[in-house]
């Protein structure tokens, strides 16, 4: 398998941490830093603190669950660049269980760099800067801002006599419609 092979196999099954476990394991037996940075976040991801563990005290913490959030800080120093090729911008990544799993951009930064992220990482949440949803009385929620006309054509219900029924899901359309006009963008 290749790492395309693998990342395809995880952006199908993003809640399934299986194929995120078995990449780590291939990435680990070729040397390469990411496999650990997958292990330490999907084992942060399940775990606890002991009930001895003194967090928040004045005495520093030695659970399993700081040695692990303290290794996780040393690898995401690293981490951006496992995942995408250049530096980008203005554009804000969060990680979770070893791939960026939440963007926020503007959306210029994420028409010019998004297929690279999409392509790479089972992304969950786009939120662009610089839009809105503002409800319109009794029309639902409609965009304010600047949004591309390319992510206007394609948004669901914008073609409609009325906006989203709630806030949330004029969010998560946005969301939806970005990530998958990333993923069908040429490399």
């Amino acid at each position: 398998m290749t790492d395309r092979d693998f990342l395809a196999a995880i952006i199908a099954n993003p809640a399934d941490d299986a194929p995120r476990l078995v990449y780590a394991d291939w990435l680990e037996e070729h040397d390469d830093p990411r496999g650990e940075f997958i292990r330490v976040q999907i084992e942060l991801e399940g775990s606890k603190c002991e009930p001895q563990c003194r967090c928040g005290m004045a005495t520093r913490c030695v659970c399993r669950r700081a040695r692990l959030r303290a290794r996780e800080q040393e690898l995401m120093r690293h981490a951006w660049r496992w995942h995408i090729r250049r530096r980008l911008g203005r554009i804000d990544c969060t990680f979770s269980r070893g791939f960026i799993a939440r963007v926020h951009c503007r959306m210029s930064d994420w028409t010019m760099s998004g297929g690279e992220i999409a392509r790479s990482a089972p992304l969950e949440v786009v939120e662009e800067s610089g839009v809105w949803p503002r409800g319109v009385d009794g029309e639902g929620y409609r965009w304010v801002g600047n949004l591309p006309s390319w992510l206007l054509a394609r948004l669901p219900s914008m073609n409609q006599d009325r906006g989203f029924p709630t806030y949330a899901a004029a969010l998560a359309a946005l969301s939806a419609t970005a990530i998958q006009w990333a993923r069908e963008q040429p490399e």
